[in-house]
């Protein structure tokens, strides 16, 4: 066994920059044969499992758990070549040094330059990697900016080989002293539900961990995370000094060439609330440069132009750049652009004194510390406003049941405001982010991801049929999310457990005791040879159910119901829970999009009652 005593060495001695910020430095060694990792990788996993680990610095465990995960899957995943084994071995330098530095009990020192780091994701209990910069200007101990980058789609995506930044963006940070940092997004999600929760985690995690100037933090995306930029600056306009889209789309119904009145309403309602088509006001006093190529064999110019012109009438410093002659792959030469980069280093956000934020689910409804709670379902989107006329915050409100505003997360300039309400809504001022009541969970389907949940298996384990569809559609979640789910099996549960977690019920309530809890109070029943929805009835065979309902658990946690024959089967992996509402009865024929044909679908009331 080979000795690594050098970490232990090379670690203690920091280099100091001229301002005091000590250096930490990985020493990299020689490439490890396949057996040497292994055996250095089984080691390594036993230092974590060890009942008497003590973690003082919990970012570098969580880096350290991270770049394991990614050596095992390199060991498991790929044939032991040169450039396969030469990753390897760098990986598991890093891991030795995550390892001495999350043991430190005083930690003031920095890592400069590209480097993998993880974070622990409670959803599904597990360790997700995200790639960042860091020039050396940071050791001087001052806030700097931070570029968030978001890769585009490929289908071949792991948490391995996913990750990058042009070669002209770290150029650019380097000089100009911004930080970088690239989130995995779960894959190829579009940067919709978990994958945009990573990207806000990042996010966060990147604050945490250095020092990042919150007013100066711009989000950028290629192709499909340029698509993904849209999405999560549509849903957080208070975040970002700016946004960059390159080579992305913003118009779900101009892609599919559909008109929003060709779909059912539940998938309409579901779409609109990704697309920044649909809430378009929220995009008015951000900064936001769109750049596309004339040529681009990927996304056509017509989708950039098309949400271009529209953004031009709402936002006065909208500004398109088409490159004559150019493919999809214009992300380095857009990074080399003086009018980009000087467009980059004058970033800060701004707070507008008048705004209206447009909200199509209750998980995105907070802007500038104003935080709304919406009627349910959403068939119109709510809208929430504010201006400041003399000394006073003065907020309006559409189809929003009331409207809670903290203090102390509002801008600086509104702290001292009064706050007046146009409308009758409800209105509740806190002083601080603690004091802002816990939100009830709501559906749809989807939306049981964002909080720790478990997929809980309802076959006896000599059901080889019922283990082989549970085990399926596990499966399916790890192709999507690129981790498996936490699972439980109702042979041997322990049900104290199903409080603290969104509760994913696989199996049929003849069979199941869970299956029958979670119906028990729901409007949709399942009746012998029926499916029951109000007055109709549905035979069960050859259709299905999925069903998000209030936990009977515990009524801040969210319970679904799968039964009946599967879904989605023809869908993309990255695509499997998109149309899933808050419940749906769908059949076998499968509609153009790949989704099962529903029957009945729609959303619930604020009540869990069916509107």
């Amino acid at each position: 066994m080979r000795s690594y005593l050098l970490y232990f060495l090379v670690l203690p001695i920091l280099l100091f920059s001229s301002c005091g910020i000590p250096e930490h430095k990985i020493p990299y060694t020689k490439t490890r044969t396949i057996q040497d990792a292994q055996l250095e990788l089984a080691e390594l996993e036993k230092h974590i499992s060890a009942e008497n680990v003590i973690t003082t610095n919990s970012f570098h465990m969580q880096n350290f758990k991270t770049l394991l995960r990614q050596a095992r899957y390199i060991v498991f995943h790929y044939k032991p070549s040169e450039t396969v084994l030469k990753k390897l071995s760098t990986i598991l330098d890093h891991a030795h040094v995550e390892k001495q530095l999350a043991s430190v009990k005083k930690q003031n020192g920095i890592i400069t330059g590209l480097l993998t780091e993880g974070y622990y994701d409670s959803c599904d209990d597990s360790f997700q990697p995200f790639l960042r910069y860091l020039p050396k200007s940071a050791l001087k101990g001052k806030k700097i900016p931070l570029i968030v980058f978001l890769h585009g789609y490929s289908p071949s995506l792991n948490i391995v080989n996913w990750g990058y930044f042009p070669e002209k963006l770290i150029e650019f940070a380097e000089e100009h002293g911004f930080a970088l940092a690239a989130p995995f997004g779960r894959s190829n999600t579009d940067y919709q539900s978990i994958g945009e929760r990573d990207v806000m985690r990042v996010i966060e995690e990147m604050q945490k961990r250095y020092l990042i100037n919150s007013e100066k933090i711009i989000l950028s995306g290629i192709s499909m995370g340029g698509m993904g930029a849209w999405t999560i600056a549509g849903h957080n306009p208070d975040k970002f000094a700016g946004i960059l889209i390159i080579s992305g789309r913003g118009d779900y119904y101009f892609w599919q060439n559909i008109s929003s009145n060709d779909i059912p309403s539940y998938k309409r309602m579901l779409i609109n609330a990704e697309f920044p088509i649909t809430m378009l006001s929220n995009f008015a006093h951000i900064p936001i440069v769109c750049v596309h190529g004339s040529a681009d064999s990927v996304i056509p110019v017509e989708e950039a132009r098309h949400i271009a012109k529209i953004m031009q009438n709402i936002n006065p410093t909208f500004q398109y750049i088409e490159i004559e002659n150019a493919d999809h792959w214009i992300f380095d030469d857009v990074f080399a652009r003086s009018d980009i980069r000087q467009w980059l280093l004058s970033r800060k956000r701004e707070v507008p004194e008048k705004f209206r934020f447009v909200i199509h689910h209750s998980k995105n409804a907070s802007c500038y510390g104003i935080t709304a709670l919406p009627f349910l379902p959403l068939i119109e989107p709510a809208e929430l406003g504010f201006e400041i006329i003399n000394d006073t915050l003065l907020l309006s409100a559409k189809n929003i049941e009331s409207v809670i505003v903290c203090r102390e997360l509002l801008p600086r300039k509104f702290r001292k405001l009064k706050i007046a309400n146009k409308e009758k809504t409800i209105l509740r001022i806190v002083k601080g982010k603690n004091d802002i009541p816990p939100l009830s969970p709501v559906g749809p389907v989807k939306n049981a991801f964002l909080e720790p949940f478990v997929f809980v298996c309802t076959a006896a384990p000599e059901d080889e049929e019922g283990m082989r569809y549970f085990n399926q559609r596990c499966y399916e979640w790890y192709r999507y999310a690129k981790a498996e789910p936490r699972k439980m099996y109702e042979s041997s549960l322990d049900f104290n457990k199903l409080s603290q977690y969104n509760v994913f019920v696989f199996g049929e309530p003849e069979k199941s005791i869970l299956a029958r809890k979670i119906l028990e109070n729901a409007p949709i029943k399942v009746d012998g040879e029926y499916f029951i929805i109000g007055k109709e009835r549905i035979t069960r065979e050859g259709h299905g159910l999925f069903l998000v309902y209030k936990s009977p658990w515990n009524p801040q946690k969210l319970a679904i119901l799968q039964c009946g024959i599967a879904w989605g089967e023809e869908l993309p992996e990255n695509h499997k829970y998109d149309f899933l509402p808050d419940y749906i009865i769908y059949s076998r024929e499968i509609e153009s999009d790949g989704c099962n044909k529903a029957l009945y679908a729609g959303f619930f009331t604020t009540d869990w009652h069916i509107k």
